[in-house]
């Protein structure tokens, strides 16, 4: 047996699977020690031995997934294209009358196209792997709600201080005094102009007369009050003005555009050759020099013989010249690669870099082995290796918008939506519950070395097995943690339902789904997932009482030298279950009450 039919390894399917029923997850007496214990690095190793797939099968999934040479030209020409795209964005909502654009708003629009359902694409869609679906743009609500949120501005009750509410609502009341120029409705000008009164009236005497009197409590209350009667105003006016002065398909159309720039850049991809040499050998042929000679004597030509694997490494070399490789150069932070292209540098933590190491080495050799070639060991510097590294970095970098490193921003915008469960969940949901592939993931934040990404066009070279969306599940166990924006959630849930409905009687089918415990008001998915049919059992891990990996957990840089974040609202944990799963997967009290626990590292 080859070294890599040693580490695919077998293993029993779910009929032979019996869940332990002596619960014993790990016992946190200080939950801030245990998880910060190693900031930048993961408490636990990731799990890549595994052998999912004889027991998580999949309907019409090919043993031979498509491996495409990814293009490092290519995806800093996109990111470069996305980069305008966004600054058009901005200038868009500076024309809407906002001083900025609404935090990830732009964000939550390219996520919203990644859990498109390809029946809901328009004529032309679903080429691009960012840009999946630009008509979402005017055709859903993701970037008109984030606008009017917005618009003139967001007001949040993060503080409990009842001074924090008071400079809020100051701000609040003048920001519409500023926009209130904008709106034609005389109705609603007139409207204003008895709300401007009353709140005025209030924050210039009735609060100034009452803060001695009432409570921290009592007047954070009022506050609040105030606030939220001044901001469902506030969205009247947005909505009036929104509708008036909409010009979302300006921006669809600003991103066919970059499509058709992105499609129209490169037609040949010149770094194919280094991936085609993963599955050429050199089989190097010794030659009769005497022979060769004495041909040659005789006038007869007779040309050496050179490898196809020779033949391809001596065009590669005398193409260095023309297209150069990504290169690793010294970085200032301990513990992590620095990967440069052209004048673009990206950076990954030394923990990272090895696990993706270890995934591009475990595909090739998968391939390998089903050409019937031996498995090789694949060196960090292998080109092909350093080129699917640096596109599969710069295209997650593209889609959360994070900056060149020669550019001013937010350095980590839109990884929030890259989050995940702690490694000692996923732990516990594998040993107790036979969890062994995430939904919604990527090769940056997968514990499994199965899972559906966004991107397999890259992420196949590192295990991805699909998109969620494209992705048919016909029996096993699944941890669900979709990017928290609702369009996203929403089609998680529907995916869900769909899976579990399409089953069979005999195969179980079973997921484990956490999405944000958002209440106030209550998410239209927290409603979607409390009426499935195939729902099993739910809970709340409260806000504030537990930890979350940051979706930037690869790099050293600003969030991503924390790992884990405390976050800040509710985390609603669903399980849904079909009839077989229900008996395999068993839940009871006990196994609620130790997730919940695993999860609050208490």
């Amino acid at each position: 047996m080859s070294s890599y039919q040693q580490h695919s390894g077998v293993g029993g399917g779910p009929s032979s699977y019996q869940p332990q029923r002596n619960i014993s997850g790990p016992q946190m007496t200080d939950k801030k020690t245990y998880y910060r214990r190693s900031e930048g690095q993961p408490s636990a190793k990731v799990d890549f031995d595994t052998p999912v797939e004889m027991f998580c099968k999949v309907r019409n999934e090919s043993d031979d997934i498509e491996l495409i040479a990814p293009n490092p030209l290519l995806e800093y020409y996109r990111f470069q294209k996305m980069s305008e795209l966004r600054s058009f964005f901005g200038q868009l909502c500076h024309e809407l009358g906002l001083s900025r654009p609404p935090k990830e708003a732009f964000n939550r629009w390219l996520f919203s196209q990644l859990t498109r359902f390809r029946s809901e694409l328009e004529e032309g869609e679903g080429e691009d792997p960012i840009l999946f679906s630009p008509s979402t743009a005017y055709t859903t609500d993701v970037l008109k709600r984030e606008i009017i949120e917005s618009t003139p501005m967001r007001v949040k009750f993060h503080s409990s201080e009842p001074n924090d509410l008071e400079e809020q609502l100051r701000n609040f009341i003048s920001s519409i005094r500023n926009f209130i120029k904008n709106i034609t409705s005389k109705e609603l000008i007139n409207e204003w102009k008895m709300i401007d009164f009353d709140v005025s009236n209030y924050l210039n005497t009735t609060l100034l007369m009452n803060k001695s009197l009432l409570s921290k409590e009592e007047l954070y209350i009022n506050l609040k009050t105030k606030t939220l009667e001044l901001k469902s105003f506030s969205k009247k006016l947005a909505i009036d003005y929104f509708d008036n002065f909409n010009r979302l398909e300006e921006l669809a159309y600003q991103a066919n555009n970059v499509i058709e720039q992105i499609r129209g850049f490169q037609t040949e991809n010149p770094f194919k050759g280094y991936f085609d040499l993963l599955f050429i050998d050199d089989d190097f042929v010794e030659l009769d020099l005497e022979m060769i000679e004495k041909a040659a004597e005789e006038g007869v030509d007779q040309e050496p013989v050179i490898s196809e694997y020779r033949q391809l490494q001596m065009e590669l070399d005398s193409q260095k010249k023309k297209f150069s490789l990504p290169y690793y150069f010294p970085s200032k932070y301990k513990t992590c690669y620095e990967i440069g292209f052209q004048s673009d540098h990206l950076l990954i933590n030394s923990f990272h870099f090895d696990k993706l190491l270890k995934f591009f080495t475990f595909v090739v050799n998968r391939k390998r082995q089903a050409l019937d070639k031996e498995p090789i060991t694949i060196d960090k510097n292998a080109p092909a290796f350093r080129i699917a590294l640096y596109c599969l970095l710069r295209r997650y970098e593209t889609l959360y918008g994070t900056p060149a490193s020669s550019q001013k921003g937010s350095p980590f915008s839109g990884a929030g939506f890259h989050a995940a469960a702690p490694e000692t969940v996923f732990e516990f949901l594998h040993e107790h519950f036979q969890v062994s592939q995430e939904i919604f993931a990527s090769p940056l934040n997968t514990y499994f070395r199965s899972y559906c990404s966004a991107f397999p066009d890259i992420d196949n070279w590192f295990g991805c097995r699909s998109t969620a969306m494209d992705f048919e599940p016909v029996s096993g166990s699944y941890e669900v943690g979709p990017p928290y924006t609702e369009e996203a959630m929403l089609a998680a849930q529907q995916l869900v339902d769909k899976w579990l409905a399409e089953s069979s009687d005999e195969e179980p089918l079973s997921f484990v789904v956490f999405v944000p415990d958002w209440t106030d008001p209550r998410s239209p998915v927290l409603e979607a997932f409390d009426a499935s049919p195939f729902l099993v059992r739910d809970f709340v891990a409260s806000g504030e009482d537990h930890m979350f990996i940051s979706g930037h957990q690869h790099n050293p840089k600003g969030a991503g030298r924390r790992r884990y974040y405390q976050v800040p609202h509710g985390t609603h944990a669903y399980i849904l279950q079909n009839a077989a799963g229900r008996d395999v997967y068993r839940v009871d009290d006990e196994f609620v009450a130790q997730l919940q626990s695993i999860m609050q590292g208490t």
